[in-house]
């Protein structure tokens, strides 16, 4: 049995007895109300006996006619023969103050009644507190009212706190109150709840402009050192790496330090060239921005390009390099969701020659349509006929796209494509339609303080960094203020791979794009 039940059993206890021993009060007082013989001589009150003088009126008279009868002389009574005797006068007066008394007990059973329900409500919210609350700092409030239950509980008598009741307004005013009577002192004026979550609003704020700013320079400056430290030169056939440049046509070239490369990817369910689902990488994007000259570039990386990519056993233990699709590297990282994003990161990398990534945010794809409806739905024109997904889905019509039809979007690929290089690069041009508006509603959002925390909950939940928290604040706000591309850079191809499932990038192109994006000369 925990402590909190034991604490319930000892209060149930203390009623039972209680309610016994007022049972054998009541029953008590009845016996002698209906045996006037067996109750002792009344102590007449002024308030209850002022209309009668006992001696003069009652004792005195009776005397008198004692001493007529014995004389036999006429008695004559000088009172009200059928007036109330005096002691019937008592009897009547216990009965009123016994019911006053019982009226007053049931008033208090009432208040004790609802005082045990407060308490039992209070012992459910203290093992809340406990079960659930230690993960995280207590408020002032909470830590009060938590002392507060566990002294009332702990007390022998569980109605010392008379003021713990299911009003807890009324009894905080109750409380101030007293203490003003008692120190002289005026209540503290309440705060409203509404200027007390606006002064939070303005304190936090005040602090984010302080911190923030230094967060924001300390993630850039991570950032673009991580992408020095990282470069690693190489080059195809024909063309140079040495002293930390690229020789190619008489050119050299230089890493352009001021570059951050950020992936964005998202994991989903796809099928298989054998027909069996499985989970992979989608919707592969390299954000580039160059912190000098505040450009930007999006590169489109289709999920069936051909890379070399790290392959891991069950154990997470590097068993060798294999040429296969990146999508299908999530599935060849090993078991763990860090290791296979990584995996991911290292193909797309394998693929640019040691381009160095900043890193990387991860979208599960399957909480598209929650995030859709977080931001309130997106609208956009329809670049794809997806009716055998959704009957709404029409090629050019301007459309706001609930929940389910956003997950269609930018998950299925049409089926009416030519080829699957058709397909594949039809859904990345829709994924990167969809994410321009998402972070166009989210920036919205992001401004208006009731939405705001909302917001960043739902994305810590459906999405995942492998950065520090200076970076990815220096990340999502150059991302909010720069808007994306309308057209991504597609990853040149080989000819006539284009109605392969294995598309394979023309390595002379696919170098020459390279030098251009991310190299100076």
């Amino acid at each position: 049995m925990s402590d909190t039940e034991k604490m319930i059993d000892n209060i149930d206890q203390a009623l039972a007895e209680q309610e016994k021993s007022l049972r054998a009060e009541v029953e008590t007082r009845n016996a002698l109300i209906s045996e006037p013989e067996a109750m002792p001589e009344p102590i007449p009150e002024e308030d209850d006996f002022v209309e009668i003088n006992p001696w003069e009126d009652v004792y005195k008279p009776r005397a008198r006619e004692r001493r007529q009868k014995r004389r036999g002389e006429e008695v004559s009574l000088p009172y009200d023969e059928n007036a109330p005797r005096p002691r019937q006068r008592v009897i009547e007066h216990r009965e009123r103050q016994e019911e006053k008394r019982l009226q007053k007990k049931r008033e208090k059973e009432k208040s004790r009644k609802a005082s045990q329900e407060a308490a039992a409500e209070a012992v459910d919210d203290l093992t809340l507190w406990e079960e659930e609350g230690s993960g995280r700092k207590l408020t002032r409030r909470e830590e009060r009212r938590k002392r507060i239950i566990e002294e009332a509980m702990a007390n022998d008598d569980p109605y010392s706190r008379e003021w713990l009741t299911p009003d807890e307004t009324r009894a905080i005013e109750h409380r101030e109150e007293l203490r003003r009577k008692r120190t002289g002192k005026k209540p503290k004026k309440r705060r409203r709840p509404g200027r007390i979550v606006l002064l939070v609003i303005i304190i936090i704020i005040a602090a984010l402009v302080a911190s923030g700013i230094g967060l924001y320079m300390t993630g850039k400056n991570s950032l673009v050192e991580s992408n020095i430290s990282a470069v690693e030169q190489r080059a195809p056939e024909g063309a140079g790496a040495s002293g930390g440049a690229l020789s190619y046509n008489g050119e050299t070239y230089h890493y352009n330090d001021n570059l951050i490369n950020m992936l964005v990817f998202g994991v989903g369910e796809e099928v298989s060239a054998d027909g069996t689902e499985r989970l992979a990488a989608t919707g592969i994007f390299i954000w580039s921005y160059d912190t000098e000259s505040k450009k930007t570039n999006l590169i489109a990386v289709p999920g069936h390009m051909m890379s070399g990519c790290p392959v891991y056993d069950d154990n997470n233990e590097f068993v060798h390099m294999n040429d296969q699709q990146i999508g299908a590297s999530y599935a060849s990282g090993g078991t763990t969701e860090l290791r296979r994003y990584q995996n991911v990161a290292t193909s797309v990398s394998n693929l640019f020659y040691g381009l160095p990534i900043s890193g990387y945010l991860v979208i599960d794809m399957t909480k598209i349509g929650e995030m859709n409806d977080m931001v309130g739905g997106i609208s956009l024109r329809v670049l794809e006929d997806l009716t055998e997904y959704d009957a709404a889905l029409i090629e050019g019509e301007q459309i706001a796209l609930t929940g389910a039809q956003a997950s269609v979007y930018v998950n299925e690929r049409s089926i009416a494509a030519e080829s699957e290089y058709a397909a594949e690069a039809g859904l990345l041009k829709r994924q990167i339609q969809y994410l321009q508006g998402f972070m166009t509603k989210l920036k919205t959002g992001m401004l208006s303080p009731s939405n705001g925390k909302e917001m960043l909950e739902q994305l810590r939940q459906d999405t995942y960094s492998d950065m520090e928290i200076p970076e990815f604040i220096y990340m999502f706000v150059t991302m909010m203020q720069n808007d994306m591309d309308d057209e991504a850079i597609a990853v040149p191809v080989m000819t006539g791979e284009e109605a392969s499932q294995e598309i394979r990038a023309d390595q002379d192109a696919l170098f020459e794009q390279m030098l251009t994006l991310f190299y100076q000369k």
